[in-house]
């Protein structure tokens, strides 16, 4: 990181870490703490975890937060034990409760950009529907 700001003029908190399932994000938040960088939020690793998205808000620190990768999740069983998570689904489907999570982002007042990740235009088309139908757009 050092080498990054000593070669150019990118600001530290013009860069973001993202989330990602296979790493545990607590280990890269103190390098996001020592060089003052941003975060890149994506709910739909973070889900793949387990957790709901307004509890990455509530443990890590929200104002470095600056960009929200969103999209639904679903979730089905195979076999006994076994289930099957599907990220980058249309907002409006899955387990991730996009609606809840809108009006938290209200609520606190996020100011920074959500990109909505969706594999096909015909989710695309329905995660803009449910966003008006919800009056977030």
């Amino acid at each position: 990181m050092e080498d990054i700001f000593e070669n150019t003029a990118i600001p530290p908190e013009r860069l973001a870490l993202e989330n990602l399932e296979v790493f545990p994000f607590d280990l890269l938040y103190n390098i996001i703490k020592d060089y003052k960088i941003s975060i890149c939020f994506d709910m739909g690793h973070w889900g793949l975890n387990g957790f709901m998205p307004e509890e990455f808000f509530e443990r890590f620190d929200a104002e470095k937060i600056r960009e929200i990768h969103i999209q639904g999740m679903t979730e089905e069983r195979q076999g006994l034990r076994t289930f099957i998570r599907r990220e980058h689904q249309s907002l409006d489907k899955g387990i991730l409760n996009a609606g809840y999570f809108f009006n938290y982002l209200l609520n606190i007042n996020f100011k920074g950009s959500l990109i909505i990740e969706n594999r096909s235009k015909a989710e695309l088309i329905e995660s803009l529907e449910f966003l008006k139908r919800n009056y977030f757009l």
